[in-house]
């Protein structure tokens, strides 16, 4: 069964292949994850394609819980039955915002190796900040109506090119037989190292000319599912 972090590795795969270059590691978080605000409008759920057996998929939004830092969000990986029900799978991702006019900057804390039997570096139930050795920041571009957002994922190529500029600071690696061969340099890993000032400073110049210069659109709009009232109760 396809698992939350299956798919979004499925959605890396689609950027590289688009040529949007490598997925981008911050050394530094926009804001420090105890202290991270709560962000209640962010919880619901979201419908996303349905999977290749034509079962409908969502996304479900909700505060982490007890034990994590009260801004903590969960992410969970939802798919119908045939039955009818809906299961929740039980991998789900831990994260926490910072919020920029309509954009919220999603944080995945991030290990510093896999652990045993898992599929990539995300914490899901032991997040501890000792072992945090970098974050994964994707943005979450909400329209005006608060209730539908494009998920948006930083363009390497662009850090590249003001971390190279003097712009921000960080490193870029790049493939050794690409530079030998003359080729267009493309980069292999980004890792921004600016400070949290630095990175707030970069966003909001950034944002004065276009977000898309800072980010790529992964995929599809997102739009939170709306219940009555009575559903409510």
């Amino acid at each position: 069964m396809t698992s939350f972090f299956h798919w979004r590795i499925f959605v890396v795969v689609f950027v590289l292949s688009s040529g949007c270059g490598p997925s981008v590691e911050f050394g530094h978080p926009l804001v420090d994850p105890i202290l991270a605000p709560t962000f209640p409008e962010l919880y619901g759920v979201y419908p996303i394609e349905d999977d290749e057996e034509g079962r409908e998929q969502f996304l479900y939004v909700s505060s982490a819980g007890e034990g994590f830092p009260k801004g903590f969000l969960r992410i969970k990986f939802l798919v119908s039955t045939s039955e009818g029900r809906v299961e929740i799978l039980e991998e789900s991702a831990l994260g926490f915002c910072a919020k920029h006019e309509n954009d919220y900057f999603f944080h995945f804390p991030m290990k510093d190796e896999i652990p045993a039997g898992a599929d990539d570096r995300f914490f899901q139930d032991d997040w501890t900040a000792s072992e945090t050795v970098g974050y994964n920041i994707d943005v979450w571009s909400f329209d005006s109506d608060a209730n539908s957002f494009e998920w948006l994922m930083f363009n390497s190529e662009y850090l590249a090119e003001q971390i190279e500029a003097g712009h921000l600071r960080g490193t870029v690696a790049y493939d050794d037989r690409q530079l030998m061969e003359g080729e267009v340099k493309q980069p292999q890993s980004v890792h921004v190292t600016a400070s949290e000032k630095e990175l707030w400073r970069f966003i909001q110049f950034v944002n004065k000319h276009e977000l898309g210069e800072l980010a790529k659109e992964a995929f599809g709009e997102f739009h939170k599912l709306q219940f009555s009232s009575k559903c409510a109760k």
